[in-house]
């Protein structure tokens, strides 16, 4: 299920789509400790029930038929208004196997004119995933610092993205990007700040070296 992101550029259609908070992040870190999907509208018992709801089509083998099918109605309707439609995958959850971004990596060639972005911690799938050529030029993505394996992230060459306090604390180089997901769906943006918004323990992501 997928849902229309309240604010979004006149010439763009933009769309969600989730999945449940923690349970499908294998690579969660200090994030868990704030975890901003576990607050505000996020933590409504439909909200999570809609997200449930998602995983457990995936795990029945239905979930991207069903996806398939809003997908193109979605891209009617774009064509028609002449806009272009861009889709956030997991504003709650990650890609919780290989198994599962494969089958998403394949089911975006399927769609070449729809741009699909997500942040990601799931940073040895993803390596995986590049390394044999399987990333389509429609998908761009950003490592989020903050998970288990940071050690992974190469500031000099993978668009990442750190965790602030507030917007004075933002590092030369680095673009907001807390206000709108514009930074993340541009491949051109390496470096983008978070300002904290979750709820609990506050934290700060570093730079990885």
């Amino acid at each position: 299920k997928m849902k229309m992101t309240m604010e979004q550029p006149p010439e763009m259609l933009l769309y969600g789509m989730s999945m449940p908070a923690k349970d499908t992040c294998p690579f969660k870190g200090d994030c868990a400790l704030g975890c901003y999907a576990d607050s505000g509208c996020q933590a409504w018992r439909t909200t999570k029930q809609a997200y449930q709801e998602n995983l457990d089509m995936y795990k029945e083998h239905s979930f991207f038929t069903k996806l398939d099918g809003e997908l193109y109605k979605i891209c009617l309707k774009a064509e028609k208004d002449h806009k272009t439609v861009y889709i956030r995958l997991h504003d709650s959850g990650d890609f919780f196997s290989y198994r599962y971004l494969c089958d998403w990596l394949a089911f975006m060639t399927r769609y070449p004119d729809v741009h699909f972005y997500a942040y990601t911690k799931s940073i040895p799938y993803m390596e995986s995933a590049r390394k044999q050529g399987l990333i389509p030029s429609n998908f761009t993505y950003v490592y989020s610092c903050g998970g288990s394996r940071d050690d992974l992230i190469e500031p000099r060459i993978h668009r990442h993205a750190i965790v602030v306090d507030s917007e004075d604390d933002i590092p030369e180089g680095y673009v907001n990007g807390s206000h709108d997901d514009f930074p993340a769906s541009q491949k051109d943006i390496k470096g983008i700040a978070l300002v904290f918004h979750g709820h609990g323990k506050r934290f700060n992501t570093i730079i990885p070296e």
